[in-house]
């Protein structure tokens, strides 16, 4: 018994001891508009057998598959459409979608904020095996995931509805978005095809894994930063 209490006691110690990140204080409403893209990581190009690391060979796919969305030599500027955020109240925001803005949830944790959409996304295009890479590139994953088949020409094609987050991280007077560019190429002569993706996430390495013979994946990070007017 007294073992135990010295371990209880030497916990209280412990904890008594770590620090307290104080909450988030954020206003509301408020509005924090795109003010800088650059990216974090040089690009990474990876094969069914695995990471290449060879400069040259990066640079001469960056350049012929990545011009303007690939940047070996990196990246620093303002976005050409600014991004721009609304948060009404602590669990309520709107994020510009092209010319308007969409309803989401807020939710806050920490210096953490998750925005969730009140409605699902169609996804179509592409094969079944390109929408389990895209998901296994994010580390985060979509809130719902919905595969349907629908009419469509010529027969029934197939469709994803999503719910699909988005992450920041905040300070009071700046919102942080980690984004992904990636480029997907499949075969190669007349028969290659190219795909290229943007989204809102953190690289997961192990997507990789998932690649076929002939794939080649180039995946770059980058940070949207949104300052509060």
């Amino acid at each position: 018994m007294k073992n135990l209490s010295l371990l209880l006691a030497a916990l209280l110690v412990l904890a008594a001891c770590e620090k307290v990140e104080a909450p988030l204080q954020l206003e509301y409403p408020s509005l924090y508009r795109g003010v800088r893209f650059e990216n974090t990581t040089s690009v990474r190009l990876f094969t069914q057998s695995g990471e290449i690391t060879d400069a040259g060979l990066i640079n001469r796919f960056s350049e012929r598959f990545g011009e303007n969305f690939l940047y070996p030599n990196s990246l620093s500027t303002q976005p050409a459409q600014a991004d721009s955020i609304r948060l009404l109240t602590a669990t309520d925001a709107q994020i510009k979608e092209g010319n308007s803005f969409k309803n989401h949830i807020l939710i806050i944790n920490g210096r953490n904020l998750s925005f969730v959409p009140l409605d699902t996304a169609r996804a179509q295009g592409g094969s079944e095996y390109e929408f389990n890479l895209h998901n296994a590139i994010g580390v985060r994953k979509p809130a719902y995931q919905k595969r349907n088949q629908v009419p469509g020409p010529g027969g029934f094609i197939t469709v994803y509805d999503l719910v699909v987050e988005k992450f920041a991280t905040a300070t009071p007077e700046q919102l942080d978005f980690l984004v992904i560019n990636y480029v997907l190429s499949r075969g190669g002569g007349l028969n290659r095809s190219v795909r290229k993706v943007s989204f809102n996430n953190q690289f997961d390495m192990d997507a990789h894994k998932l690649l076929q013979t002939g794939d080649t994946l180039a995946v770059q990070e980058f940070k949207l930063s949104c300052q509060k007017d």
